[in-house]
C-alpha cells in the first residue's frame, strides 16, 4: 500500500507528457503546475521526480518546499532521485522481494555530522549519492538501518535478511550484521510500524515549508501513513544507542525536528498530523514516543 517512489518500475507507463522549457527560473515554474497537476488537489498524491543531478535535485527541493498549489505554501509526499540513482533503486527493488510490495532501496538523507541546536542538524541531502549512502545522524550502523527500512516489505519482513546483508558490506560494517538485523526487527515488530504497513503510507518523503520570514524549511520524513479515520502520523526512526531511561531526554531533544516536519505537512492540507519517534534497538522492543507538536 505504498505511495510513491519508485514502485512505477513493476508497472507500465502509458501515456507520456513532453514539455518544452527554458532553464532556471521557467523550468521549476513549468515543474511545479506539473507537479500541482498530477497531484489533482490531493496534498499527498504521489509524484516521483527524475533530475539530472544533485544540483538540479537541491533547486528542486526549494522551490517546490514553497507549495505548488495557491494557498498551500508547503509540500509533501514527494520523492526525488537523479537518473543514475533510478537505474541502481530499480535493480536494488527487484532484489527486495517480489517486485509487487513496495520495498525499494532507499533515497539518501542528509549527511547530519554538523554540530547544530538540538534536534536541527539537517544538511543538504545529496540526491547524487548512491542508494545505500544513506546519512542519517552520524553512524555507519544507523545509516544500514534506515537503509534497511526503506527497502523491506514493512508488513512481511521479507527481504530484511538480504538487505541487511547488503547495506552492512556497503558500510563496511560486516560484522555489525546482526545488529543492524536487530534493529530492523524491532522497526517491523512494532506497533505503528505494522500499523502502517496495512495502510497508505509513504516513506523517505520529501517535505518542505516556508517560515514568515521566507526561509525555506526542508527534509526527508522516515514514514508517514493515513490511519483510519484520516489523519496523517509522521514517523522519524531513531538509531540513539542510549539506556531506555533516556529515551526522555532524547524526545525533547529530537522535538524541534519532527514539529518542523509536521509543521511542513500540516500546512498541506492534510488532517490533523500526528508526530511519534521511534527508538529502535538490537536487543529489545522498540519504543514509541508520541511527540506534542509546538507551533
Amino acid at each position: 500500500m505504498e505511495s510513491g517512489g519508485l514502485s512505477w518500475i513493476a508497472g507500465v507507463i502509458k501515456t507520456v507528457e513532453a514539455v518544452a522549457t527554458s532553464y532556471g527560473a521557467a523550468a521549476l515554474a513549468a515543474l511545479g503546475k506539473l507537479v500541482a497537476a498530477q497531484r489533482a488537489g490531493d496534498p499527498l498524491a504521489p509524484v516521483t521526480i527524475l533530475v539530472p543531478n544533485n544540483i538540479a535535485g537541491l533547486s528542486v527541493r526549494r522551490h517546490l518546499a514553497r507549495g505548488v498549489t495557491d494557498g498551500w505554501p508547503r509540500i509533501a509526499g514527494i520523492f526525488i532521485s537523479t537518473l543514475r540513482r533510478a537505474e541502481q533503486l530499480a535493480a536494488a527493488y527487484a532484489h527486495s522481494g517480489d517486485g509487487q510490495s513496495g520495498g525499494r532501496l532507499p533515497a539518501t538523507t542528509s549527511a547530519e555530522s554538523v554540530v547544530e541546536p538540538p534536534g536541527v542538524a539537517k544538511s543538504p541531502r545529496d540526491v547524487e549519492l548512491s542508494p545505500w549512502s544513506k546519512g542519517r545522524y552520524g553512524s555507519a550502523v544507523g545509516r544500514a538501518v534506515h537503509a534497511v527500512l526503506q527497502a523491506v516489505d514493512l508488513a512481511t519482513g521479507e527481504g530484511l535478511d538480504h538487505l541487511e546483508a547488503a547495506q552492512c558490506v556497503a558500510e563496511g560494517e560486516v560484522a555489525c550484521a546482526d545488529i543492524v538485523r536487530g534493529y530492523g526487527r524491532s522497526a517491523l515488530e512494532s506497533e505503528i510500524v505494522r500499523r502502517a504497513a496495512t495502510r497508505q503510507h509513504w516513506r523517505e518523503s520529501l517535505v518542505g515549508s516556508v517560515l514568515d520570514d521566507d526561509t525555506v524549511v526542508e527534509g526527508f520524513v522516515d514514514l508517514i501513513f493515513r490511519d483510519d479515520e484520516g489523519t496523517m502520523v509522521v514517523v522519524d526512526f531513531k538509531t540513539d544507542d542510549i539506556p531506555p531511561d533516556a529515551i526522555g531526554v532524547r524526545t525533547a531533544y529530537y522535538r524541534p525536528q519532527i514539529n518542523a516536519y509536521v509543521g511542513c505537512s500540516g500546512v498541506s492540507g492534510i488532517l490533523g498530523p500526528k508526530e511519534a519517534l521511534l527508538f529502535l534497538s538490537p536487543f529489545r522492543e522498540a519504543e514509541t514516543r508520541d511527540v506534542e507538536y509546538m507551533t
